[in-house]
């Protein structure tokens, strides 16, 4: 059994930049957003023909419990903690051992986080605000 789906062999940053602003302009920016509201943004995207997609697209932008509860029905066990950790592995505050990061925090709101860290999330969160 996987504890998460096929790794994303796309741009993560652009991937997570085009469905949050999609999500925004759809929804309004919400700390986080329904499983039916991921779905509808992301098939109305330019990722809609990569259904491995999905399990991503919900992980980054759904809270832990909506993000179970969804994979419970679909009948899949991935791990919520393990894909938030694979979706931040490109992002070099783990250069900064014991940094304080809640990896449940909403996706949009990450760039707090890295206030004064530069373009490191800034490039994800553009426009968002």
């Amino acid at each position: 059994m996987n504890n998460i789906p096929p790794k994303i062999t796309i741009d993560k940053n652009e991937f997570l930049k085009d469905l949050g602003k999609s999500l925004v302009t759809d929804y309004g920016k919400k700390e986080f957003y329904q499983p039916k509201e991921v779905l509808s943004s992301l098939l109305k995207s330019q990722w809609s023909n990569d259904l491995k997609l999905i399990s991503w697209g919900l992980c980054a932008f759904c809270s832990h419990l909506e993000f179970d509860s969804y994979n419970s029905e679909m009948g899949q066990k991935y791990n919520y903690n393990e894909m938030r950790m694979e979706l931040l592995s490109n992002f070099s505050f783990y250069a900064f051992p014991g940094t304080d990061l809640n990896i449940d925090v909403s996706w949009l709101d990450l760039g707090d986080f890295f206030d004064g860290f530069g373009d490191l999330v800034g490039g994800i969160l553009d426009g968002f605000n």
